[in-house]
């Protein structure tokens, strides 16, 4: 399109023999599509799906809630209703989804760089806890050769104390892991967080 800097994107990078998505798009579509599926047992009761919601001064990626939509009865998975209010009770669930790509050692880590919005995401999930809501940061880790998670703190100590300060405060905190092949990406495994 207009103002390109260049003709294509970069989605996957090989390092020493692991395909690494670097796609920041890619992680919410993964989630949207899970969260379509029941993919996270966690989560199976709300039916609502609202993408980039309206939350303090930002906009989250996902608003979950239970019960009817639109009419077709809690039963149903609804499609995502883009563009609606947030509406609905203290049990709504707002989640917050991070691209990971950097791994150090076996650990996947975020953020590979400084991110003053990405700690205000944080302190906005733990705001919606003290609120009544559930929250849930979920970081996607684009590669496969991991077996944790844990904030960077060397390189941003402001999200990491935001991301501690969130888990504290009640915010859930996962970390999924991706398998990734030149025919797709698919979360493959909950890791641990060690914050």
């Amino acid at each position: 399109g207009p103002g390109r800097r260049t003709l294509y994107d970069l989605v996957l990078v090989d390092y020493d023999g692991i395909l690494v998505s670097v796609d920041s798009r890619v992680p919410n579509d993964l989630v949207h599509l899970a969260l379509q599926e029941g993919f996270f047992p966690e989560l199976a009761a709300y039916t609502r799906i609202l993408r980039e919601s309206s939350f303090g001064r930002s906009r989250l990626d996902f608003r979950l809630s239970v019960g009817e939509c639109n009419g077709k009865g809690s039963a149903l998975r609804c499609a995502v209703e883009e563009g609606l209010p947030g509406v609905g009770d203290a049990r709504d669930c707002f989640i917050e989804v991070k691209s990971v790509t950097l791994v150090d050692d076996g650990t996947a880590m975020f953020p590979d760089a400084p991110t003053a919005r990405g700690a205000r995401h944080m302190k906005e999930l733990a705001q919606a806890v003290s609120e009544g809501f559930r929250a849930v940061a979920l970081f996607v880790i684009q590669r496969i050769d991991v077996s944790s998670f844990t904030p960077n703190r060397d390189m941003d100590p402001g999200f990491s104390d935001a991301l501690v300060g969130a888990l504290e405060a009640g915010v859930e905190v996962w970390a999924w892991r991706c398998k990734v092949s030149l025919e797709g990406i698919a979360l493959d495994a909950s890791l641990p967080v060690r914050v």
